[in-house]
């Protein structure tokens, strides 16, 4: 059993490539590679009495096929997936979901109607926008020449990470509870990293499957993007964390990354406290003196070098926390003659 500052992992291994670990009473852990800088993705297979349902699908690679078709042989018994939930649009989560429905021809799709829409608007390219708008947004956050032409060569990869999107799907809501695995499943909501992403606790097995809101060592991203250049998603991340701290403190967690963890109160907790220090030292610099997005990186990611792709949620999250400040009418935001955004205390 490892412990780390409040958090305890009560499991000393981890499923390896093509099998599942069982975690809790029919709840069965599969871990996915992925290639990015976090290299994996937990995912979960709950038993029930009709068959599978499987919770989050992998990124839309032909490895990861491979590796889920070595997961049915191993550990389905020669029972059908009959369900596929996902908790949010991002290709991690949503990849296979398409996949997964034609491979398991009548199982029903589940997710919440705002990654429903989110993933079909960004799938058919809908809510991309147009590149001179992204661009201009960088430019605003005080980017530089350099940086804004490394983004400016990337191109957005999310229908090769998605297969093609299930034709239709059930929706999940607060308003209701959900049967998966023969047992009921309480639905959560959270703002902030994702549209209207889903976690799902189980009272009858006491766990939470948590996907990406919350995670035991990281702060799940939570970002401004050129579509919604002065939303507020940090105040609605903030907001919808308590209704975890009404679940009891004994919940095993089941994050998407990472491993199973306890400390479910204490990790709540430390997540706000942390976006408060940032939003601290944010402040305490634009007391001192004008600030760009750009200049706010070091207080948030201190000095390491960012990659075109981590240029990209670094100006998201840091605007995040800058846009939070201008709702509470701690900072205000002025435009310079440059075009360029800085950010002054009131």
């Amino acid at each position: 059993m490892d412990r780390a500052a409040g958090v305890v992992y009560p499991l000393t291994t981890r499923p390896e490539p093509g099998q599942s670990l069982e975690v809790a009473p029919g709840v069965f852990w599969v871990r996915m590679p992925l290639p990015f800088a976090l290299n994996h993705i937990n995912l979960w297979l709950v038993d029930g009495p009709e068959g599978w349902t499987v919770v989050d699908t992998g990124i839309n690679t032909r490895m990861t096929t491979d590796l889920w078709e070595q997961v049915f042989e191993a550990t389905l018994g020669g029972r059908p997936v009959v369900d596929v939930v996902v908790t949010h649009y991002h290709p991690d989560h949503m990849g296979l979901a398409g996949w997964m429905v034609r491979r398991w021809e009548g199982a029903r799709f589940h997710a919440s109607l705002g990654e429903w829409l989110m993933a079909r608007a960004v799938w058919f390219e809908v809510a991309s926008g147009a590149h001179d708008a992204r661009l201009s947004y960088y430019r605003k956050a005080g980017l530089t020449t350099e940086e804004i032409e490394g983004i400016h060569g990337r191109t957005s990869g999310y229908r090769k990470g998605v297969s093609e999107l299930p034709q239709s799907f059930l929706r999940m809501s607060r308003e209701a509870k959900v049967v998966f695995g023969g047992d009921e499943w309480q639905v959560l909501i959270g703002r902030g990293h994702a549209v209207e992403h889903v976690s799902l606790y189980s009272e009858k097995r006491r766990v939470l499957i948590s996907g990406d809101q919350v995670l035991p060592r990281i702060s799940p991203n939570v970002a401004v993007w050129p579509t919604e250049p002065d939303g507020d998603p940090l105040a609605m991340f903030l907001a919808d964390m308590p209704q975890f701290l009404e679940l009891p403190e004994d919940t095993l967690v089941l994050p998407a990354h990472d491993a199973p963890f306890y400390g479910l109160h204490h990790r709540i907790e430390a997540l706000a406290a942390h976006h408060h220090d940032r939003l601290e030292a944010i402040l305490t610099a634009c007391r001192a003196g004008p600030c760009t997005v750009r200049d706010t990186f070091p207080l948030l990611f201190g000095n390491r070098t960012l990659d075109a792709q981590q240029l990209v949620f670094a100006t998201g999250e840091a605007l995040a926390h800058i846009n939070n400040l201008v709702h509470r009418n701690a900072i205000r935001r002025e435009t310079g003659p440059d075009g360029i955004w800085r950010f002054v205390a009131v």
